[in-house]
């Protein structure tokens, strides 16, 4: 009875971990990525635009640093941006890690899609500096325990930004001219 519900356990540690990753949505090639077309009628797309750009600037420390591309005619931005995250290490040891991505938002009348993907981990230490696409894995980088915890640290982070981006692109309404 022991043995069997350790290797329970066991496989459902491995099951949580598989899960976790999982968590992170992936697009059709395998990558990960969130993506959405969000709706929002009698919304002008220069409007939409206006408050994208408001969502960069809020968003990250600094709007103009980050932005890739920022296009008047099709009413596009881009943006990479980076989340800092921490696990625990062993006996107390770290290494900082950033995970890098890139956030595109291209608006149209009445709607407006956001891309999050090109995920890159960023390791960085006394002895290495390492960056690695997120979709080739964290072994040899990070314990299970490690990246499991990487993995829902992302998907929480993301999260809040998606929140975060769908409230800012909704509060700005039309009439900004009461202000």
């Amino acid at each position: 009875m022991k043995s069997f519900l350790v290797t329970s356990f066991i496989m459902a540690h491995f099951f949580a971990c598989g899960q976790i990753a999982d968590s992170i949505p992936k697009n059709a090639q395998g990558m990960y990525e969130y993506t959405e077309v969000v709706k929002m009628d009698s919304c002008s797309a220069n409007k939409l635009y206006s408050n994208a750009k408001l969502f960069i600037v809020d968003a990250f420390k600094s709007g103009k640093d980050v932005t890739q591309l920022n296009d008047d005619n099709t009413k596009t931005i881009a943006a990479s941006g980076n989340d800092e995250i921490v696990t625990k290490g062993i006996n107390g040891s770290g290494v900082d890690k950033r995970v890098k991505f890139r956030i595109l938002i291209q608006c149209k009348d009445g709607r407006y899609k956001y891309t999050i993907n090109n995920f890159e981990v960023s390791f960085l230490s006394e002895s290495f500096d390492e960056t690695v696409a997120l979709e080739k894995g964290l072994k040899g980088y990070l314990a299970k325990k490690q990246t499991a915890e990487l993995y829902q640290t992302l998907a929480n982070d993301m999260h809040a930004l998606i929140i975060d981006l769908k409230k800012h692109m909704a509060s700005h309404s039309e009439s900004t001219k009461d202000f």
